[in-house]
């Protein structure tokens, strides 16, 4: 073997043993980098579950809070319903009266509602009927005993209305039905009906 062969086969021993501290140096850096990418993904993919999880809990509390607002609407609404069926119920019992009683009822409305002993009893066709002249007695006898001049009559006409009356005196009507009581007792009363139901 010449020298030129040597020096060849020096240069392509040095070239290879270059080129392969090159590529391990390239595979080292490269898998460096594929093992940094690797903690970078893993890192990203847990703060992606992490704020996947923080998201549902967000928006579980958020449904949870709408669904207890929602209950407590409905609860309040069936509440509400409940007061204002006990003061339907109690229009029918005062309207359902055993008759003396309701008669009673009636005449002790008409001599309140007439200051001064006169008008006209208006009540509903049911009621004129059925009590009318017992309750225009009723109501003047009443008057009497306070010292007024009983004055009262009843009207020839009637009214649509569950109970109670109506006391007319010339253009001037005293609303005294059964609706229009319990309508003005509604305000002041509903707090203690909503106690008592549900207390």
């Amino acid at each position: 073997m010449n020298g030129i062969d040597r020096i060849t086969d020096r240069i392509e021993a040095d070239a290879r043993e270059q080129a392969k501290a090159i590529i391990a140096e390239a595979e080292a850096k490269c898998a460096e980098i594929r093992k940094e990418n690797e903690k970078k993904a893993q890192e990203r993919y847990l703060q992606l579950i992490r704020n996947g999880t923080k998201d549902c809990e967000s928006g579980l509390e958020r449904r949870k809070s709408a669904a207890e607002m929602d209950a407590k609407k409905s609860v309040l609404a069936l509440k509400q319903d409940c007061v204002a069926e006990a003061f339907d119920m109690a229009k029918r019992r005062l309207a359902d009266m055993p008759e003396d009683s309701y008669v009673g009822f009636l005449a002790s409305l008409a001599a309140s509602a007439a200051a001064d002993g006169s008008g006209e009893i208006v009540l509903s066709a049911r009621d004129r009927e059925r009590c009318g002249k017992a309750v225009l007695e009723r109501a003047n006898a009443a008057l009497a005993a306070k010292g007024l001049t009983p004055a009262l009559t009843l009207a020839a006409d009637s009214r649509e209305i569950s109970g109670g009356l109506i006391l007319r005196q010339g253009g001037v009507e005293v609303n005294c039905s059964i609706e229009a009581l319990v309508e003005a007792l509604k305000g002041p009363m509903t707090a203690d009906v909503a106690r008592t139901l549900f207390e």
